[in-house]
């Protein structure tokens, strides 16, 4: 070998090293396997029949056993295993030391999807696909003492964590349901008919009893798009739903949601053109998450979602497929790809004096949250029950601002009378609008109260309105109301911060011009529009303003302009109360058929004299 060959070697040999260094190898990775955490401050490594227990680090091997038949999951309890076998189907439970079953239930399903144990009780929750047509997976209850399983009528999921103090626990759900049909014609002029396919991706929660037993609580819908697999923090604070186009839809990003209110806005782990939507790893005592990068791992603060430098040692990989964190915390453990070999390996992280310490304590009890998931139960209830039937709890609404705000008392006839006239307007399909004068309320202020599509909505005048406002102070008038609209089960926005340029003298001649706020709740395309509505001589005036077919910016302002409130026909003097929604089309000419996209939300503004 000459000189200039032997000078290339050591410098390839020198880069090797170097790339290395810094990343202990654990078990070589071939083929399907599983790494999930095991008792004692150890982790698992299941391939096959081959079960390896390995150390704090994630990665040094302590102990090695044949199982004597091929598994696909499995997880540790004290004095047994509960694993789940794929040839036959069957989910057994295995003696510590002889590996021999000791129990089993066959599951003569078509797949066997996710385990996961209850922390306090013998119990075992197995996510199986059990039909062709969505929902096509459900869970399995497994009693690891008796062998013997339920299907609890409603518990769907392909993926299941369950919440350390095991009050609850979390399931995602994909499917894929048939949302149509196609048509093409090929080359011999032959119809053929091709379906078409949309995603369901759903994150569940459901409350567990003292037998653990399942209890419907909350649903979130397009939790991403072609799901691959939940995670839960240590702690129980956070869920991600994985996913091939992130969360939001096609935002390329992850969400940090909270499995007690999976309404509410997630934290957001900025994933797009940096990391993997497929895959996070939540730290098991940090408020610390990651997920596999172009070549290392891409770390997020579990709470803020801000990106955080928290490798000491970084390396790179040719490719990083998995990410967890080592049981004591101190590393990150990677399935990567490194001078041609893939492996799981650890790199250590960079840690605070403190941080170092309270990852050497692992994850400690988690407090009891009974208290607060009954209460998240309830609130949980209360949306559904209104999302399910809006009127109705639109119509509750009323009734109690009735009873607080009239200057009578819950118990007077005026709030009976009332409630009478507000069924009958429902009941007819119609929107709501009464006027009650100044000496009926408490406030001593004229108010417009509305039920409108379905949402309660009252509107006080302002003091300075209602100096201007000859309505008699002792009356209560029902204004004629329109049909209400068809709204849309899960929204594409929330609307805030209504301002109408001059509110408190609108020029009826001029158009209507103003600002909304929005959030964007679902990126999907429509054909939207901002919709005005309001009656003026018994008649419903509706005009929109037109928008495109995409909220791009997840928040924003949306500056509209509404045709003027007088025509040839039609005046107004006073106070009007208006009311705007975000509306989607059915057609891109945008001629017919809205459905409201938003919540609802009103204004009074008084209109000079013509």
């Amino acid at each position: 070998m000459n000189i200039r060959h032997r000078s290339l070697l050591a410098g390839f040999c020198l880069l090797v090293l170097t790339a290395s260094a810094g990343a202990a190898e654990g078990p070589k990775v071939k083929g399907e396997y599983q790494y999930s955490p095991g008792l004692d401050n150890t982790m698992l490594f299941l391939q096959g029949d081959v079960l390896i227990r390995l150390g704090a680090d994630g990665v040094t091997e302590k102990e090695r056993r044949q199982l004597g038949a091929k598994y696909v999951r499995i997880a540790e309890r004290a004095k047994y295993f509960v694993a789940l076998s794929d040839s036959p189907k069957a989910v057994v439970t295995l003696d510590k030391k002889t590996l021999k079953p000791i129990r089993e239930q066959a599951l003569t399903y078509p797949r066997l999807m996710d385990l996961t144990l209850h922390p306090k009780l013998p119990v075992s929750y197995v996510a199986v696909k059990f039909d062709i047509k969505a929902p096509s997976f459900r869970v399995i209850v497994f009693d690891e003492e008796s062998g013997e399983a339920r299907e609890p009528r409603g518990f769907f999921g392909t993926w299941v964590c369950v919440h350390p103090t095991g009050t609850y626990l979390v399931t995602g759900h994909k499917d894929i349901y048939q949302r149509g049909t196609n048509f093409f014609i090929n080359p011999d002029w032959k119809l053929h008919s091709m379906p078409e396919y949309g995603n369901i991706d759903l994150l569940i929660t459901y409350a567990l009893d003292d037998k653990g037993m399942p209890t419907f609580m909350d649903l979130k819908s397009k939790a991403g798009g072609n799901g691959s697999g939940i995670r839960m923090s240590a702690n129980g604070e956070r869920v991600s739903y994985l996913s091939v186009v992130g969360t939001p839809m096609f935002s390329g990003n992850l969400g940090g949601f909270d499995p007690l209110d999976l309404q509410k806005l997630p934290v957001t782990y900025a994933t797009k053109d940096r990391a993997s939507t497929e895959d996070l790893a939540y730290h098991p005592s940090l408020p610390l998450c990651a997920s596999p990068g172009q070549g290392s791992a891409v770390f997020f603060h579990q709470e803020k979602g801000t990106v955080e430098e928290r490798l000491d040692k970084p390396v790179k990989f040719t490719k990083v497929h998995r990410v967890w964190f080592s049981p004591d915390g101190k590393n990150v453990v990677l399935d990567g790809e490194l001078d041609g070999v893939r492996a799981l390996r650890s790199l250590p992280l960079k840690l605070s004096p403190a941080e170092a310490t309270l990852a050497g304590k692992g994850t400690g009890p988690v407090a009891d949250n009974s208290a607060k998931v009954k209460a998240a139960m309830q609130r949980a209830r209360r949306e559904i029950d209104q999302k399910l039937d809006p009127v109705q709890a639109a119509r509750d609404k009323a009734a109690d601002w009735l009873k607080l705000n009239n200057v009578f008392g819950p118990d007077h006839k005026i709030v009976t009378d009332q409630l009478d006239v507000i069924d009958k307007e429902i009941a007819a399909g119609r929107n709501v609008h009464m006027i009650f004068g100044r000496s009926l309320m408490k406030s001593g202020l004229s108010t417009h109260m509305c039920i409108w599509n379905g949402v309660f909505i009252p509107l006080p005048l302002t003091a300075a309105q209602d100096k201007t406002y000859d309505f008699p102070k002792l009356t209560l008038v029902k204004q004629p109301a329109n049909k209400a609209g068809w709204r849309l089960s899960e929204p594409k926005a929330q609307l805030s911060g209504l301002k109408i340029a001059k509110s408190d003298g609108l020029d009826g001649t001029q158009k209507i011009t103003g600002t909304v706020q929005y959030n964007r709740l679902d990126a999907e395309p429509a054909y939207y529009a901002l919709k005005i509505e309001y009656i003026v001589n018994g008649s419903l005036v509706t005009n929109y303003h037109q928008m495109g077919e995409y909220l791009i910016k997840s928040e924003g302002e949306i500056a509209f302009e509404f045709l003027p409130v007088f025509t040839d026909k039609r005046t107004h003097k006073g106070p009007l109360p208006v009311f705007v929604e975000l509306v989607t089309f059915a057609t891109p000419e945008r001629r017919s058929g809205t459905a409201i996209a938003s919540n609802t939300i009103g204004q009074i503004v008084v209109v000079k004299a013509p």
